[in-house]
């Protein structure tokens, strides 16, 4: 091989392998219906390669032709994935994450990160989890007394 070949052998290399690295990715959603309606809602995008120590996590708030917005949270550890979903009132929402705690308001879609945990995050409406494999939100009876207890 000459070196005028080597540069365009390797980049054609480089090429054809990264849609097979990109494809390797294993990407889930679940959701949180604000009311029952669609169109208000939490989502929570989570995104793992195979290269990394854990999951990408996003939150997409949304509320209905007002406005939708993608925010980023810290990685979350491969195993035992969970982030935990309080309301303290009306139209907020606070997010519980190991020991990153977050706040939504619905009415811009703002959103941000506590610097310390709040004295009261509200009621636990439930948590996004793995169950049976599958990513989802499980609702507070549902997810059990557990969860609520390790809010540490």
């Amino acid at each position: 091989m000459t070196r005028m070949t080597r540069p365009f052998a390797f980049t054609f290399i480089l090429l054809c392998a990264s849609p097979l690295l990109a494809a390797c990715a294993r990407q889930d959603a679940a959701f949180y219906s604000i009311d029952g309606d669609n169109r208000n809602s939490l989502s929570i995008l989570r995104e793992i390669y195979p290269w990394s120590s854990g999951w990408t996590v996003k939150l997409v708030t949304s509320n209905g032709s007002q406005c939708q917005r993608r925010h980023a949270l810290q990685d979350v550890p491969e195993e035992n994935f969970r982030i935990e979903l309080y309301q303290p009132a009306g139209g907020v929402f606070i997010l519980h994450q190991d020991k990153n705690w977050y706040v939504a308001a619905m009415a811009d879609c703002r959103f941000q990160q506590f610097s310390e945990a709040p004295p009261a995050p509200g009621n636990l409406l439930g948590e996004f989890a793995e169950r049976e494999k599958q990513f989802t939100f499980v609702a507070a009876g549902a997810a059990g007394a557990a969860s609520a207890a390790s809010r540490d």
